[in-house]
């Protein structure tokens, strides 16, 4: 390839082509007047060249910082649309000596084809089928801001002195037009990229403020930081354990934008490894691409506190594309959620152990009542729930109960928490509270929302759920027989509705009977005839039946168990028992009232009172009588 600067010399008198060349400068100067993008600028300047100089094909090239030269806009006479070709390509590397020599001379050069020469730009001019090309420099204060590349598109072409000074005049006259946009364009990105950064840093802000105001507020924690950054950044929000478990999930709105199911709910173990993998390696955040299992885009960031992995935080894509805020705003929430989650689990395991303390307290057969109701203080129970325990015995198993079968007590108490929290779902008051195991059995307490007068139907309906557990209880964990208590409406009879239950599945298991589920209270008689020194247990059993009455009466100056006692020898006649007592019917109904709700007696219920009369019979035979 052979080139030579062709800079322009004296030219002969008269120029015609001044008048095409002023034309054409005034339509570009008309264009630039309104402020168009540069693209369309140089595009305008480009064609004009090709028609200036009779040629069909011309390539704009604006300067980097780097001093090379990056194509911006094509122009083709045959209609091809080269744009996106053109503005892949940079020229003014250092292979390129054609930008070189017109950088040196400062004026235009030609390129003409040689098949002799070896240079890497012969290959880039037979792939676009250059046969001859004129390299025109935009020259601004004796510096280069662009060149203007021409050919004639698969044709040899000459080129005159006239054409290299119409290329020549017509290049001075746009280069300050295209010197002015470049610099008013690069201001104008400058300002947007400013004023997009200022709105980013306000809403990161906002979020981060958000977020913070959260954490700072009395009894917050992880759940509710977490829905507090999906609400914020109007984005379906998640978080997991450490384990890759669901722990909170929260869709600030639903619809079409904000679809409520699909986004986020699906366990994080169906991600691909890598996702993790990145993660554990340190990068901040991960961008998980939509797919069948995950409708959204997803961004996942790693909940760490003093370089332990306690969970991971996602946000799902849906409404608006992720940005900058989002980034920012989740790597900020990571790591208040993460302290926030540390404390949530210290928090967990010093209830754990609060509430181990009081099963410890429930399991001994003769507790201290005040330290027990200490106990129950700091495991903060409920005072306005009714408590019961569920006694679940493997005596009869014939298996080892001390852990050597491969299940430790932990993984026995968490399964049978499960099982039974699966069967007792009709039961929306019941929350199961706390677990031990003792030995060859486990106890569950648990808690119901209920007065006195639903105790007995609670019961019954617990009663109906466990039995439908217990087929799963005896193959998976070798649970033979089943004791339900009636919710109790003090914390201290709990001891004793323990050591009953044990007492009456001795006695189940001494009579042969085939495993099933026990109403504790239906079953006393069983029990008492089976324990030796009856009498004894005996009046123990009345005592606890009636000592929330007795207790009442002794801190109230009442007369609960003298009503109860009139009731029953007036054969369950409220007028006959008004009578006896001396007040008026309606006393008596109002006393019936506070017995129900204080006792697991039922005034209205016949097997009730048929306990009742028994234990005021025993107590009246014993030596403390009431």
């Amino acid at each position: 390839m052979r080139m030579s600067s062709l800079a322009a010399g004296p030219a002969e008198s008269p120029r015609p082509w001044r008048v095409p060349v002023v034309e054409a400068f005034h339509d570009v100067a008309v264009l630039a007047t309104g402020q168009v993008p540069v693209a369309e600028l140089l595009r305008l300047i480009g064609r004009r060249m090709c028609e200036l100089l009779a040629l069909h094909r011309c390539s704009v090239y604006l300067r980097r910082e780097d001093g090379t030269f990056q194509g911006q806009v094509g122009f083709c006479a045959a209609g091809e649309v080269i744009d996106g070709r053109v503005s892949r390509l940079v020229s003014g590397t250092a292979a390129d000596q054609f930008t070189a020599e017109i950088l040196r001379s400062m004026s235009p050069v030609v390129l003409q084809d040689d098949p002799r020469d070896p240079r890497l730009l012969r290959r880039v001019m037979r792939i676009w089928g250059v046969r001859d090309m004129l390299g025109i420099p935009l020259v601004v204060a004796d510096d280069v801001i662009g060149i203007v590349y021409v050919d004639n598109q698969g044709h040899h072409r000459t080129y005159t002195r006239q054409d290299i000074q119409v290329a020549q005049a017509f290049a001075g006259l746009v280069a300050p037009i295209v010197h002015l946009a470049s610099q008013l364009a690069r201001r104008t990105a400058h300002g947007d990229a400013v004023e997009g950064r200022l709105v980013v840093l306000s809403r990161s802000d906002a979020v981060r403020s958000a977020i913070d105001d959260a954490a700072a507020g009395v009894g917050s924690d992880a759940a509710t930081l977490v829905r507090v950054l999906g609400s914020s950044l109007d984005r379906p929000a998640a978080h997991y354990d450490a384990d890759l478990r669901r722990v909170e999930y929260d869709a600030p709105h639903t619809g079409p934008a904000h679809p409520s199911a699909g986004a986020c709910r699906g366990p994080l173990a169906t991600w691909p490894r890598a996702v993790t993998r990145r993660l554990d390696a340190g990068e901040p955040f991960v961008i998980t691409p939509a797919g069948p299992a995950w409708p959204h885009r997803t961004m996942v960031v790693p909940l760490l506190t003093r370089g332990e992995r306690l969970g991971y935080v996602q946000v799902c894509e849906t409404g608006r594309p992720f940005d900058r805020v989002d980034v920012s705003a989740l790597t900020h929430a990571s790591a208040t959620i993460g302290l926030a989650s540390l404390l949530d689990r210290r928090a967990a395991l010093g209830a754990a152990a609060r509430l181990d303390d009081l099963m410890t307290e429930i399991s001994r057969p003769h507790p201290d009542p005040r330290r027990l109701c200490a106990v129950a203080d700091r495991a903060a129970l409920d005072p306005d729930r009714r408590h019961g325990i569920v006694y679940l015995d493997r005596t009869a198993a014939g298996h080892p109960t001390d852990g050597s079968d491969g299940v430790s007590p932990a993984e026995r108490l968490e399964a049978l928490r499960s099982i039974l929290s699966t069967h007792t779902g009709n039961l929306r008051s019941l929350v199961v509270v706390a677990s031990t195991s003792l030995g060859p059995a486990d106890v569950i307490l648990f808690s119901v929302a209920c007065t006195g007068a639903d105790t007995a139907t609670t019961q019954d309906a617990l009663i109906r759920s466990v039995s439908g557990a217990l087929p799963t209880l005896a193959a998976m964990l070798d649970v033979r027989f089943v004791v339900v208590s009636a919710p109790q409406p003090d914390l201290v009879d709990l001891p004793g509705a323990v050591e009953d239950a044990r007492h009456l599945v001795e006695a189940v298991v001494a009579a042969g009977m085939p495993p099933q589920v026990l109403d504790l209270e239906g079953g006393a008689v069983l029990r008492l005839a089976h324990r030796r020194g009856a009498l004894g247990d005996a009046i123990e059993h009345a005592r606890r039946v009636l000592r929330p009455l007795t207790d009442y009466d002794a801190a109230h100056g009442g007369a609960l168990v003298r009503t109860l006692d009139a009731y029953l020898d007036a054969g369950m006649s409220r007028r006959s028992a008004a009578t006896a007592l001396g007040v008026h019917e309606n006393t008596v109904g109002y006393r019936l009232g506070r017995i129900r709700d204080l006792s697991t007696v039922d005034p209205d219920d016949l097997d009730d009172l048929i306990r009742a009369r028994t234990a005021l019979q025993l107590l009246a035979a014993s030596p403390n009588p009431i």
